[in-house]
């Protein structure tokens, strides 16, 4: 019985002081810088195993980080892949399914789908959610995942 009692007191205390003891430590939540390339392929870089390349930043970054090693795109192409990553969510439901600005082809066997010209300004991305989370974000490179409206240079940091 005094085991027992003993037990409960200290999965109490532990219920109480661990989380002060966390809170007072004001974890610093990680470093994300993702890596989106096009036509690149899984072996075209040394940490994944090329021989042929020599990419000793990315290698660097790679050896002190996380590597995705069983990866799946969502789209063939650019535009729907980027809409997919971004957004978590299938090309179909984000409405971008071909490459920006899409291509009308005629005398197809199969019925194309339509496509978006632009991810939709109520999808929210994940550097929204992230950027909710604390985190400063910024996003440099192909991008027209969204319409043109007036901006500034600064203004491109999501």
């Amino acid at each position: 019985m005094k085991c027992f009692v003993s037990l409960r007191i200290a999965v109490i205390a532990v219920f109480i002081f661990v989380p002060r003891v966390l809170k007072a430590q004001k974890v610093q939540p990680p470093n994300i810088v993702f890596l989106l390339v096009d036509d690149m392929g899984y072996a075209d870089v040394g940490c994944y195993g090329s021989s042929f390349y020599e990419t000793p930043n990315i290698d660097a970054l790679a050896s002190g980080g996380m590597k995705f090693m069983n990866t799946y795109t969502a789209g063939s192409v650019c535009s729907p892949t980027r809409s997919s990553i971004m957004t978590g969510r299938y090309t179909v439901r984000t409405g971008v399914t071909d490459w920006i600005p899409g291509q009308k082809v005629s005398n197809t066997k199969l019925i194309q789908p339509e496509t978006k010209l632009f991810l939709g300004r109520d999808e929210i991305t994940f550097a929204e959610l992230l950027k909710k989370g604390g985190y400063s974000t910024f996003y440099a490179g192909k991008w027209h995942l969204r319409d043109r409206p007036k901006r500034t240079r600064t203004s491109c940091i999501i």
